[in-house]
């Protein structure tokens, strides 16, 4: 994507690639969003410094990868939405710092996916880990972070080649989104108040699950073309 991409939808919006100087505002949003409302980090309480620090090193590699967007807000230049990605066989970030509090999300997160990860090819450039994403909640509600979606399967699999998309949807909005909307297939559940994390269930109190969901892009791009005509450019 060598230029940000506009939409009729959206005219007030600017899809592109997250650059160096959007760490921190991208960083930042997404640890308000998994702290404010992710179930699993705001029950165990992690607070937004200490997710800032985990975060921040995924966030930092996704601008030197290039599979990552955002949506920028032209007349203010604040970004509403980011959808943080990885090559799901690429190298792991440098520097991560994972707090206490956080250890049991995270290895719920891995849990739900290892069994069907250890059934795939372990190849680069074929499946994008859609790993973390946020909206700010002023964009709440206007189909936003939706649209990001379709842009970023559009870029990945035109783009970049990528076939698939994986996700660990953590809450119901994403499971809603990456499943209803975007067409993807649920691979796996795991369950929030029967997952054990060293003897213990951590999110007994919860109910609902992580999703594991996998989409094949081209078709999410085809989708979103007949959905927002500017993105026929990338089918």
């Amino acid at each position: 994507m060598s230029e940000p991409i506009t939409l009729a939808a959206h005219p007030d919006i600017r899809f592109r690639l997250l650059q160096p100087s959007d760490e921190d505002a991208c960083t930042v949003a997404v640890s308000m969003a998994f702290t404010n409302g992710e179930p699993m980090t705001k029950h165990m309480g992690v607070s937004a410094e200490e997710f800032t620090v985990f975060c921040r090193p995924y966030v930092k590699k996704a601008i030197t990868d290039g599979l990552s967007l955002l949506a920028e807000h032209i007349p203010t230049g604040k970004i509403y939405s980011c959808l943080i990605c990885e090559d799901l066989f690429g190298a792991e970030p440098e520097g991560v710092e994972i707090a206490d509090s956080l250890k049991p999300v995270l290895a719920a997160v891995v849990e739900s996916s290892t069994p069907y990860r250890a059934k795939l090819e372990p190849q680069e450039g074929v499946y994008a880990h859609w790993f973390l994403g946020a909206t700010l909640p002023e964009a709440a509600g206007s189909g936003l972070s939706t649209t990001l979606r379709y842009v970023t399967a559009a870029y990945q699999q035109k783009c970049l080649g990528f076939k698939h998309a994986l996700s660990e949807a953590t809450n119901p909005a994403t499971i809603h989104i990456n499943g209803k909307k975007l067409g993807f297939d649920l691979i796996n559940k795991l369950d929030y108040a029967t997952f054990k994390h060293e003897g213990q269930l951590p999110f007994q109190p919860l109910t609902g699950h992580i999703g594991l969901l996998q989409g094949r892009l081209d078709k999410i791009a085809t989708k979103g073309a007949e959905k927002f005509l500017e993105l026929k450019n990338y089918i």
